[in-house]
C-alpha cells in the first residue's frame, strides 16, 4: 500500500499520485523509515543556548572638585604678600583705586593724606609729579631759595625733618600726594639769619 503523506489516504502499490490532492505517494516501508530517521534520539539532546558573559564596565572615578577659596580666605593671603601690602600703601598714598578691596578714597580721605619720606631713587619716579629742592637750616628755617616756608607741615611733614641720616646723611626726600610733589630737602648746618647777611642777593 502507498500512502499520501499530504492527505493521509492510501492508495494502491500501483498508484503513483493521490488522487485526492495529487500529491506524489510513498510506501509505507519509506514512511517507517523517515519516521525512524527524523524522530530525535533519548541521546541527542538539544544544544542548549551559550550565554556569553557581558563584560563588567567599571565606572571612571570622577575627579574630586578644588576646594573653593572663600573671599576672605584670599584677603588674608594677599596680606600676607609683602609685595602686595607695599603696592597697597603706594596705591592709598596715590589716592588711587585699591582693587584689592575695592575701595575707592572719597575728598575727605584724600584731605588726610600725610607727606611721607621716600627713598632717594625715587625722587622724581612719578609721573605728573614736580621736583622742588629745599633747604633746611640749622635754626629750624625751611626755605626754597628766597622764599621761606610757613607751612612745613602741611608741606613736607615736620616728622621728616627728623629723617637726616636714614638714606642720606645730608638730604631727605620727600613726597607729597596731594600737592603732587616730590622735595629733597638739603640740610645745612648754618643759620637762616647768617645767610641773609652773608649772601643777601641770592636770598632776598
Amino acid at each position: 500500500m502507498k500512502i499520501c503523506k499530504t492527505c493521509g489516504n492510501t492508495f494502491p502499490d500501483n498508484v503513483r499520485f493521490c488522487k485526492v490532492c495529487g500529491s506524489r505517494l510513498v510506501s509505507e516501508e519509506e514512511v517507517a523509515t523517515q519516521s525512524t530517521e527524523t524522530a530525535p534520539t533519548a541521546e541527542e539532546k538539544p544544544a542548549e543556548p551559550v550565554v556569553k558573559e557581558m563584560p563588567t564596565i567599571v565606572p571612571e572615578p570622577k575627579p574630586e572638585p578644588e576646594p573653593e577659596v572663600k573671599k576672605e580666605e584670599h584677603i588674608h593671603k594677599v596680606d600676607q604678600d609683602p609685595i602686595m601690602n607695599k603696592l597697597r600703601d603706594t596705591i592709598e598714598r596715590a589716592g588711587y583705586t585699591d582693587y584689592s578691596t575695592t575701595k575707592v578714597k572719597n575728598e575727605s580721605e584724600e584731605k588726610d593724606i600725610r607727606p611721607y619720606v621716600i627713598r632717594p631713587e625715587e625722587l622724581g619716579d612719578q609721573i605728573g609729579y614736580d621736583v622742588i629742592e629745599l633747604t633746611y637750616y640749622a635754626d629750624g628755617v625751611v626755605a626754597e631759595e628766597d622764599d621761606v616756608m610757613d607751612d612745613v607741615d602741611e608741606v613736607i611733614g615736620i616728622d621728616s625733618l627728623g629723617h637726616f641720616g636714614q638714606f642720606e646723611e645730608d638730604a631727605v626726600c620727600v613726597r607729597n600726594d596731594r600737592l603732587k610733589c616730590d622735595y629733597q630737602i638739603l640740610l645745612d648746618e648754618r643759620k637762616y639769619s647768617d645767610v641773609i647777611d652773608k649772601e643777601p642777593n641770592r636770598l632776598r
